[in-house]
């Protein structure tokens, strides 16, 4: 394979790694955004029990058991929505591993290659210089 062939190879497995952390991104800001979720459904949480702790009023309508079923239910849901996203995010970032896996492989190829093609071409001068000299003694 020459060089050039390589170098081709080359910019078809950059394109692809490319697309493949174009795709990573979305993932990971899914991810941050249900994990801040999270977080601020915990310090409602706090609040909130603070909140109950201290109202009877509230308490004696039942508003704090309706107060935690909802925090558990929306904590489930989320908990739930951020373990399907880190799949997807798995998924997505052994892609983009093998993706820049041949992106380094193939450079390794193309730096190999051309030392190569510069070696035969030192070759070939030092031996037309080898000739010329022959001929000239």
């Amino acid at each position: 394979m020459t060089p050039n062939d390589l170098e081709s190879l080359l910019e078809i497995a950059r394109a692809r790694h490319d697309a493949a952390q174009a795709k990573l991104q979305p993932v990971i800001d899914e991810e941050r955004r249900l994990r801040k979720l999270l977080g601020d459904l915990a310090k409602d949480e706090e609040v909130g029990q603070l909140t109950l702790e201290h109202d009877m009023a509230i308490r004696s309508v039942r508003g704090d058991e309706a107060w935690l079923r909802w925090v558990g239910r929306n904590r489930r849901l989320l908990n739930m929505q951020l373990a399907s996203v880190l799949a997807r995010k798995e998924a997505v970032f052994r892609e983009a591993q093998a993706t820049f896996g041949r992106v380094d492989i193939l450079q390794t190829l193309v730096r190999d290659a051309r030392l190569k093609s510069v070696r035969n071409s030192q070759k070939r001068a030092m031996a037309q210089i080898l000739e010329l000299h022959l001929l000239r003694s």
